[in-house]
């Protein structure tokens, strides 16, 4: 099967949605099928084959990670000879528009992965009044979804939110697979003595953007509370973004410099590494479609305490790999705080983590999501 995949954000940038590109991409080419990747064009891109073609983009103004692409290059006249059988539309930006254009042209099946919650994410749009951007917003991922055959999801939540948006096609649930690698033990002890990750130490980590929508402040407030009850705790930020200095003023406030470590971007092989070598993962937002941090932590039975909202909830149903909790930072802390003081209960969570992991393989769900092309291609062909 010849696959085409359009996303307005792709490697070597760090986010969500290229995790989940990645992997599915991956995973598809070990199934045997060929994956095209229409994307942006980036400083430091490196793609080893000819089946990922790049487009000119310009930083967004006012989040300088972001690209907006400008969807015009000579290798689109080439398009029909790809023999294309199904698009994936990963983003329903400028590229996304892209791939529906060629759907609609060449009469190939077109899908779309809701990965993200919009509406968390207004406040990157400063220039508009909140009412006219939430308005917008909907109205545009309405239309976007309604142009496409058929919506993928990773989470039960996300398909309540479109229902609730009233769109009219059908709406699969998918999650994002996870890609477990194998540990090097000096690679691992290397990264223990960089960021002097002491295992007599209970260990705390988050994985993820610093950014206004991940609920960080939340964070920080709980992890204080943590150290008040446990002296020796650590917590490892895993990642960047445009709120690090006022999370580094709030650390200063409370005098947890020497307790919070940030790493910056770290190589997403390295992030495994780090949730083999702590003991709880913290996960504070409220706006995730999925968690995939969350999934990859329980694969090295690292138990995780999360806010009980949004995709996480598929994750943790029942309250396996760890706890949903209400967005209290006491509950939340002595949620933590009992992992790491009742050995029993920790080496139970472990387990558990361990045992959901394995049903987030990502053979698994990239074989569920050849058998959901194929149907979405038979129903166009009886149309």
């Amino acid at each position: 099967m010849n696959i085409a995949l359009f996303t307005d954000t792709y490697s070597p940038q760090i986010n969500g949605v290229v995790t989940s590109t990645l992997i599915l991409k991956q995973e598809l080419e070990r199934l045997g099928h060929h994956v095209y990747v229409f994307a942006p064009k980036l400083k430091g891109q490196k793609d080893d084959d000819d089946s990922t073609f790049r487009f000119t983009s310009v930083p967004y103004p006012f989040l300088k990670e972001h690209r907006i692409v400008l969807p015009l290059s000579r290798q689109l006249r080439h398009f029909k000879k790809l023999d294309i059988d199904i698009i994936h539309l990963q983003t329903p930006f400028a590229l996304g528009f892209l791939g529906l254009y060629f759907a609609r042209r060449h009469k190939i099946p077109v899908v779309h992965t809701y990965h993200t919650l919009f509406m968390a994410y207004l406040h990157y749009v400063p220039v508009l009044p909140k009412k006219i951007l939430e308005k917008y917003a909907q109205t545009h991922s309405q239309r976007f979804c309604n142009r496409c055959d058929a919506l993928i999801v990773p989470s039960t939540q996300m398909k309540a939110h479109l229902e609730e948006m009233k769109i009219k096609r059908s709406v699969e649930i998918l999650p994002t697979g996870i890609q477990t690698p194998t540990l090097d033990s000096q690679k691992k002890e290397a990264i223990r003595k960089v960021y002097d990750i002491n295992p007599d130490c209970p260990n705390f980590i988050y994985v993820g953007r610093l950014a206004m929508e991940k609920n960080l402040f939340f964070l920080i407030r709980a992890f204080n509370t943590i150290k008040k009850k446990v002296s020796n705790a650590r917590l490892f930020l895993i990642g960047d973004g445009p709120i690090r200095e006022d999370l580094e003023s709030q650390i200063k406030y409370f005098g947890l410099q020497d307790s919070v470590v940030f790493t910056g971007y770290v190589p997403y092989e390295d992030v495994f590494y780090f949730f083999d070598l702590v003991d709880v993962l913290l996960f504070p937002s409220k706006t995730e479609t999925q968690g995939l941090s969350i999934v990859e932590s329980f694969a090295f039975k690292t138990p995780a305490v999360c806010i009980n909202q949004m995709g996480v909830q598929d994750v943790l149903k029942g309250q396996k790999g760890g706890f949903l909790v209400e967005e209290d930072e006491h509950i939340f802390a002595k949620h933590a705080i009992d992992l790491i003081e009742d050995k029993a209960l920790y080496t139970n969570k472990s387990q558990e983590a361990a045992l959901v992991a394995k049903a987030f393989s990502a053979e698994i769900m990239a074989k569920k999501m050849i058998a959901f092309y194929k149907t979405c291609i038979r129903q166009k062909t009886t149309v």
